[in-house]
């Protein structure tokens, strides 16, 4: 199955074609069932919590991507994740009061491999919105060099420079914006340095 981006996800959820949606309800199933099942079996949960949770969270999710409104401002991982804790959150509070004392205390304790992708997704959205910040051009070449890894030859190529020192100087000078950025928002170094 193909990668899709989190913007692809929310185009084929929204698309009039059945055939779209269920590739990204495939999607969804395939890439983010085993996430949310460790988190509902790490607190309290079996894995037919995690069954049901996850269609409920993930019926939640289309509803929600298919208003009008409905604007993507974290990563589909995030908004998959909160919607599962909120869920689970309600149905520990449903249990017998035995289980109150888990309500209140098993988010505190949760697993740091969950923390640790919570953080990630925070710094991957600062990332994101300062590299928006910047403007197209910036951002792309950015995104080629560092998270596509291309070499000077290639972003040339791609983006139609006269040749590899003007890549190199755009690229130098899209950098130093981007470092101007960062240090004007004190809460994104924050997430950058911690994470």
């Amino acid at each position: 199955m193909q990668q899709f981006t989190d913007e692809d996800i929310v185009s084929k959820l929204t698309s009039a074609l059945e055939q779209e949606q269920d590739q990204a309800l495939q999607y969804l199933y395939k890439h983010f069932y085993s996430m949310i099942a460790y988190y509902i079996k790490s607190n309290t949960g079996d894995e037919d919590d995690a069954k049901d949770l996850f269609q409920d969270t993930v019926l939640i999710f289309y509803n929600q991507v298919r208003t009008a409104h409905f604007q993507l401002s974290a990563s589909v991982k995030t908004y998959l994740y909160s919607i599962c804790r909120n869920l689970w959150l309600k149905k520990l509070r449903s249990r017998s009061t035995h289980d109150k004392y888990i309500e209140t205390n098993v988010f505190n304790e949760f697993d740091d491999d969950a923390a640790g992708m919570i953080a990630a997704d925070e710094k991957d959205k600062a990332i994101a919105d300062l590299l928006n910040k910047l403007g197209e051009s910036c951002k792309k070449i950015l995104l080629c060099f560092y998270y596509e890894k291309l070499a000077m030859k290639e972003i040339v190529e791609r983006m139609g420079f006269s040749g590899e020192q003007v890549a190199k100087n755009k690229k130098l000078k899209c950098m130093n914006e981007l470092r101007a950025l960062v240090m004007q928002n004190k809460n994104i170094a924050d997430i950058l340095r911690d994470n």
